[in-house]
């Protein structure tokens, strides 16, 4: 049995919306692309109210140091159905950005259509570029 390349987008379609019911993490070749976005223009979207910033540190990390106006929502319970509902795009950020890319991936699982992005370098390359942060 041979599948032609027409039926295997077919199949791919079906599995995401399989996936996406079942709320299982997509693996492989259906992991959705995660957006990036430098500090410089998130913060920028920050100030024209065009954003949400949502910090997926743990709460050690987020009490230590965050950005100003961040929630937390920690990568190991982030959910659609926890972070605001808003029309905003949402701003993604943890230390490094490696656990805020898996937070985007989780999702965009949950809802492809959001409008999320990562922060490349996370609250590092925040603090590097001399924008605020909130110390306790």
């Amino acid at each position: 049995m041979t599948i032609d390349y027409i039926e295997l987008n077919r199949l791919d379609k079906m599995m995401r919306n399989l996936l996406r019911l079942l709320s299982i993490p997509m693996l492989g070749r259906f992991k959705m692309n995660v957006k990036t976005v430098d500090v410089t223009t998130a913060k920028q979207w920050l100030d024209k109210d065009q954003a949400i910033l949502i910090d997926v540190r743990e709460p050690a990390e987020y009490a230590s140091q965050k950005i100003v106006g961040a929630a937390l929502h920690p990568v190991g319970s982030i959910s659609v159905n926890k972070i605001p509902q808003t029309d905003k795009k949402i701003l993604i950020y943890c230390q490094k950005g490696a656990r805020g890319s898996n937070a985007c991936q989780k999702l965009l699982t949950e809802n492809e259509e959001l409008e999320v992005y990562n922060i490349e370098g996370g609250i590092e390359a925040w603090h590097q570029a001399g924008l605020a942060t909130e110390s306790s």
